[in-house]
């Protein structure tokens, strides 16, 4: 009597190319997931440096504001009348409502600050002028 050898050739192949399947697709899987952590990360990156740029802007602004210079190429400047703002005496106020926007690749930001310039109107030929901030927010 003869016995024949069973051998299971058919199963290594079959085992062989689900292997090769299963680590193909979590390839797939890390590398989609990779791609999405460095959109995300670009996208941060993005926000961070619109705010900083804008942020800059209202500063530069602010400080040429206190100047006397308006510095409508930085930012959008609104000369406004503030309800229930009581007036005094030597002391010229003016309200400003002052806007930057910064776009960077299909991230956009809007700051915006209201500040007052105090003015002192004295009888000497010095005037002093402080600048006090008094709202800012985030668009």
């Amino acid at each position: 009597m003869k016995r024949h050898a069973n051998h299971a050739n058919g199963y290594i192949l079959v085992s062989l190319m689900a292997l090769l399947s299963l680590v193909s697709a979590m390839s797939a899987a890390a590398l989609h997931r990779a791609t999405t952590d460095v959109q995300i990360l670009q996208g941060l990156k993005n926000i961070t440096h619109a705010f900083q740029s804008a942020e800059q802007n209202l500063i530069m602004a602010e400080e040429q504001l206190l100047k006397g210079v308006l510095r409508t190429d930085l930012v959008d400047i609104e000369i406004f009348q503030a309800k229930g703002f009581r007036k005094r005496t030597g002391i010229e106020t003016t309200h400003y409502k002052l806007t930057a926007s910064e776009f960077r690749h299909q991230t956009s930001i809007e700051l915006q600050t209201i500040v007052r310039i105090h003015e002192k109107t004295s009888s000497s030929s010095k005037n002093h002028r402080t600048i006090e901030r008094v709202f800012w927010q985030i668009f």
